[in-house]
């Protein structure tokens, strides 16, 4: 109980802005790394045909990001489905 004797503990969304900041740091940590394999202006070798060394470092990088994306994606769906549309979505990992 606050002082004013008035409960706040609704408005607390300490594990929420953790998560979301979890969810963009690995997005930043990967989408940076991509960005610079995909904009460096080297012959890259080839692996196998139609695979190269640039694709096999950006395929990874990529898909984590995917993945962080859709977690938001299907849990914002599932919220838009119930009529719980907010700017506090609750992510579950």
């Amino acid at each position: 109980m606050n002082v004013s004797g008035k409960d706040h503990s609704g408005l607390d969304h300490k594990v929420t802005i953790r998560k979301w900041r979890l969810t963009f740091c690995l997005a930043l940590v990967t989408a940076i790394p991509a960005m610079i394999v995909a904009l460096l202006p080297i012959h890259w070798h080839v692996i196998v045909p139609g695979l190269t060394i640039r694709e096999a470092i950006l395929f990874p990088l990529a898909a984590i990001v995917q993945v962080c994306v859709c977690v938001c994606a299907i849990e914002s769906y599932r919220l838009a489905n119930h009529c719980k549309v907010s700017m506090v979505a609750k992510i579950r990992y």
